[in-house]
């Protein structure tokens, strides 16, 4: 006689395997890896790194690069970008900022605030470049609304008069810079959802499907690297070995950070900052030489961040920091996730800046 329990529980353990499995590299690999955890005053800070263990006994290393995700995000999105900069010998620190890793926050006065996360990466960069004091550039790149988490950062500094984190380059991937040029960007019904409907009905069933709003994120949702991405980030989101859509944590996250994108929003231009605000800023990064990249999806095809929204931070930029070096670079072919869909692309945008600037 068939004992259904075991089968149930054989079915069961085949079915998490065949999951585990489905993962594919890089990302397997950094699903199972234990991160470091930094704790902030804030929440936690989970940092992995890749790329020279040691750095004691890098004869010449090309610098360090210490990757942001957007929001609600994870160091899942940066790691193709990191192996590219691991390969040209840069020590890389993938940092997931309160929430965004696996580990919870830890703090109850979280409230998933710019100035929140700022502080939480002021502090876990601080100690990561004591700790490892590295030759070569410091290159901090952030993606989306992690860019809104770095210029708060550099605010913040400048406003109460301390010494900024050491970069020579600051890079963004289809940023969202509120605090520089505040407009809106595609609100969906879903986003409105999220909102509204109680924190168990949307870890049940979502008020999407698992994936449905993800694959906005690309121009190509079907591409192979994509798929991978998608997979991944599934399996990372999701509880009970994917019995149930996302685990507490993540929907706690993507309610906490909807909220804050439409207070933003709301808030219009009563959230930017002017030039006179900015000419602190402006005067410090213009001292220390550090040059910002912005690097965009070309042809209007990121469906998260509008092309006329861009066009109008580049011009605020250029008028509120005019003394900052900067470059502009346009990536054919790729959606918002622009680090996962042009991987190479991007990369190669950075290497041919350094080749550059060495001359």
């Amino acid at each position: 006689m068939i004992n259904i329990s075991r089968v149930f529980i054989l079915f069961f353990v085949l079915s998490f395997l065949q999951a585990c499995s489905s993962i594919k590299a890089p990302y397997a690999s950094l699903l199972h890896s234990v991160p470091t955890v930094i704790k902030t005053s804030v929440g936690n800070v989970e940092v992995l790194n890749t790329g020279k263990q040691n750095l004691t006994k890098a004869k010449s290393p090309k610098g360090t690069s210490y990757l942001i995700p957007g929001f609600p995000g994870s160091s899942l999105e940066n790691m193709p970008l990191a192996q590219a900069l691991s390969k040209k010998g840069y020590t890389v620190y993938l940092l997931n900022p309160p929430g965004h890793g696996r580990v919870a926050i830890e703090n109850p006065h979280w409230q998933f605030q710019f100035p929140q996360y700022a502080q939480a990466l002021d502090e876990s960069l601080r100690t990561l470049q004591s700790i490892h004091k590295a030759n070569g550039e410091q290159v901090i790149i952030a993606h989306s609304a992690g860019a809104e988490m770095v210029f708060q950062l550099l605010l913040s500094n400048v406003n109460k008069r301390q010494a900024l984190p050491t970069f020579n380059k600051i890079i963004l991937i289809n940023p969202w810079l509120p605090s520089i040029y505040n407009a809106s960007i595609p609100w969906t019904s879903e986003d409105e959802d999220l909102i509204i409907y109680p924190t168990l009905l949307v870890k049940l069933l979502g008020p999407f499907s698992k994936t449905a709003s993800y694959k906005r994120l690309f121009l190509n949702p079907q591409q192979k690297q994509n798929r991978d991405y998608l997979a991944a980030h599934e399996k990372l989101t999701e509880n009970l070995g994917g019995w149930w859509p996302f685990d507490s944590r993540f929907v706690r996250l993507m309610k906490g950070t909807t909220r804050t994108q439409k207070a933003i929003l709301e808030q219009n231009r009563e959230y930017q900052q002017s030039k006179n605000d900015l000419a602190p800023l402006n005067k410090q990064l213009n001292k220390t030489k550090t040059q910002l990249i912005i690097i965009n999806s070309a042809n209007g095809l990121d469906h998260i961040i509008p092309s006329t929204y861009k066009q109008l931070l580049q011009k605020a930029l250029r008028e509120k920091l005019p003394n900052v070096t900067m470059r502009f670079i346009e990536v054919k072919n790729g959606g918002h996730m622009l680090q996962v869909e042009q991987t190479g692309q991007v990369a190669n945008q950075l290497f041919l800046d350094n080749s550059r600037h060495q001359k």
